[in-house]
């Protein structure tokens, strides 16, 4: 997650030589309609969304706060690059952005879509907006010109994938006992053989929190992921559940 696109060297058409970089990965969501933009907030990843390579078991992000002072640079980074790209008059985005240790930002990567993981359903947790309806209408003529966000999101919030483990799924919770965790989301089902995750946004189950603050918001994933990875059990194979 420390790699760059910085000036590379090609040696075969299929492969690329990219620069480090050093600093952290954030990323930066939003959506343009009828050619304007309408809403983008950064974000950082959790665990720098290694998480699934690690002991804790998950990754996932939580939202800056609007007097972090990363927010302002990085909404205006990346509405400058929305700008200087040939986007199209109506979608969500997904822009990756490298900070570095002396608070400069470069671009890692842009896309157009929305962003992986439980992304949309954390913007829409955080400020009632659901970045891919509002594409889909404004590519429909329906709401061409929605108004701008321009306020804090109402709620902090972030959302936080539960990788799976290799064997037989034999119990995974149909709830979560959290009032603040929304959009709980399993995928996957009892007697399912499972394998380990192969990239960061495999799950076996994923939730949005909100809170006061990122920190509370973190605070929650962290409390949210523990009692889910407690309750989850998963068997060798040839086990036969009591």
């Amino acid at each position: 997650m420390l790699r760059g696109l910085t000036p590379h060297i090609t040696t075969e058409p299929s492969a690329m030589v990219e620069g480090y970089v050093a600093g952290e990965v954030v990323h930066v969501d939003g959506v343009v309609a009828n050619g304007r933009l309408v809403l983008r907030w950064p974000s950082r990843y959790v665990n720098d969304m290694l998480g699934w390579h690690g002991d804790e078991g998950w990754n996932g992000s939580v939202m800056l706060a609007p007097a972090d002072p990363r927010t302002a640079a990085l909404s205006a980074f990346a509405e400058r690059v929305v700008a200087a790209m040939p986007t199209p008059p109506a979608t969500a985005f997904h822009a990756e952005i490298f900070c570095r240790p002396d608070g400069s930002l470069a671009l890692c990567e842009i896309a157009s879509r929305i962003g992986g993981g439980r992304i949309n359903a954390m913007i829409e947790a955080a400020f009632g907006v659901n970045l891919l309806r509002v594409q889909m209408r404004s590519q429909a003529g329906v709401d061409r010109a929605p108004a701008p966000v321009t306020a804090p999101p109402r709620e902090f919030a972030g959302f936080a994938i539960v990788r799976p483990r290799p064997g037989v799924l034999r119990e995974l919770p149909a709830a979560m006992p959290f009032a603040w965790a929304q959009a709980y989301r399993r995928s996957a089902k009892v007697g399912q053989t499972l394998k380990d995750a192969a990239s960061s946004v495999d799950a076996i189950a994923s939730f949005v929190t909100t809170g006061a603050s990122p920190d509370a918001v973190l605070e929650r994933l962290r409390l949210a992921t523990g009692w889910l990875q407690e309750h989850i059990v998963v068997g060798e194979p040839a086990e036969v559940p009591a």
